[in-house]
């Protein structure tokens, strides 16, 4: 393709060849119970899609265990966030945060269940680049939509508003 382009534009390019950085996974889904293992990966800066779609991610944990992983820069807001979601109910919902770099990504692709892709609700955060998806499938991983659980209530705290959904 690049020899092409050279040909009929005279102009250089770099092809590549893949969208992704990271080993091809086969598709799987054994989940190693008795959780479901679970993990979100991105910048601290979508930390808020997190904390916007929390109710459904406790929904789920009331439905399964649930081993949550946060793999992201170990700011203080995501380690916050993880304790706020393991002091709710560690018999359900476990929350530990995991140092970005490629390769924790990818190990932890490889041995999670599922990724789990969840947007905040702003205008701002609502367009999404597909690099998450990409990678969650490229790794032979399924990505969970919200809403998840069925927008349950627990500890008494009411399901989102339809409204804040993902669709």
């Amino acid at each position: 393709m690049a020899e092409s382009i050279r040909r009929n534009t005279s102009r250089e390019s770099i092809v590549i060849p893949d969208p992704v950085e990271g080993p091809r996974g086969i598709p799987n889904f054994a989940p190693k119970m008795p959780r479901l293992n679970v993990v979100w990966f991105g910048h601290p800066s979508n930390l808020g899609g997190v904390t916007h779609q929390l109710d459904q991610l406790t929904a789920l944990a009331d439905k399964i265990p649930v081993q949550f992983r946060i793999v992201t820069s170990p700011t203080a807001e995501a380690v916050a966030l993880a304790a706020q979601i393991a002091a709710d109910d560690p018999s359900r919902l476990r929350a530990v945060v995991v140092p970005w770099s490629l390769e924790s990504t990818w190990r932890a692709l490889e041995e999670t269940d599922v990724v789990w892709i969840p947007v905040a609700g702003s205008e701002q955060k609502t367009v999404k680049s597909a690099n998450r998806l990409l990678e969650s499938l490229w790794a032979g991983r399924l990505r969970l939509r919200p809403p998840l659980g069925g927008g349950a209530r627990r500890r008494g705290r009411p399901a989102a508003a339809p409204e804040s959904r993902m669709r």
